[in-house]
């Protein structure tokens, strides 16, 4: 069995001086995939790991040489499980830093030694749609291209359905970035063209809860909402995998008001 946890924890820095590690830690994952980093000194990631319940916990970042404290990918392995290989965009996936400065430090991949995990950190499209499309159809191509089983997850920006929006979705749509039709069909074509499922939408076709919430919005407005949010963090695994699902959840008791991501968790039948 394997467990994996997901989480956009949004800087490491500030994530680690709030004991927020440790959370983590405590919900005994065997492999931890971060997003939005925010840092490319490896010393400053390790001490940051080692101040926490990781220390001595493998870890692996891929950042953004781009822009400083921008992006940033990172893999946190428990001691003992066996890594066949880890990719940088360096290695093999030079298609996806292509795409721009933007599309930097946003992907990598460890390889186990029956499938791939993809650590995934989408571009906002915002005033970057063009790069958000190249980014969406080289993603695709790179999974087309591995030669086992993989498991993608991260923070994918992107509400695929209507039940990933807390409110009127047909009116939201295009109205801003997650939201917008063309993240919507790239969404679509990376399932079907990669031949994968959404985890949670295959274990819960009909079920409402959400990975995010907009730090924008006042804790005291968010107390007469019932089950406010946008569900944008995936866990995306191939068709062949699907049966060994056990469960996929999403972690919204964790801090959800400061830290604007939630985790979420994947746990697979895996020798």
């Amino acid at each position: 069995m394997l467990k994996i946890i997901s989480h956009n924890i949004n800087g490491i820095r500030a994530f680690s001086k709030n004991k927020k590690f440790n959370k983590l830690f405590n919900l005994n994952a065997d492999i931890y995939c971060l997003q939005e980093v925010k840092c490319g000194d490896y010393d400053v990631i390790r001490e940051c790991l080692d101040k926490s319940k990781f220390k001595g916990w493998h870890s692996f970042t891929k950042y953004s040489k781009f822009k400083k404290g921008y992006a940033g990918v990172c893999f946190v392995v428990r001691p003992g499980l066996e890594i066949v290989n880890e990719s940088s965009p360096e290695d093999d996936m030079m298609i996806l830093e292509n795409v721009s400065g933007y599309g930097m430090g946003r992907v990598a991949t460890l390889k186990l030694k029956d499938l791939y995990i993809v650590n995934v950190y989408s571009i906002n499209s915002g005033n970057k749609e063009e790069d958000r499309i190249n980014f969406d159809n080289n993603l695709t191509t790179y999974l087309n291209s591995l030669d086992k089983p993989f498991i993608l997850c991260g923070d994918l920006n992107v509400c695929s359905t209507e039940l990933d929006y807390w409110g009127d979705y047909e009116k939201a749509k295009n109205q801003s970035p997650g939201l917008m039709d063309f993240e919507i069909e790239d969404f679509k074509n990376l399932i079907s063209k990669t031949n994968s499922v959404d985890a949670f939408r295959y274990l819960y076709p009909d079920k409402r809860e959400y990975s995010w919430v907009s730090t924008m919005v006042m804790p005291r407005v968010l107390e007469n909402i019932k089950n406010y949010g946008w569900r944008l963090d995936y866990f995306i695994v191939s068709d062949s995998l699907k049966d060994k699902i056990i469960d996929t959840k999403i972690h919204n008791d964790i801090n959800w008001q400061k830290y604007d991501h939630m985790p979420i968790e994947l746990t697979i039948d895996y020798e």
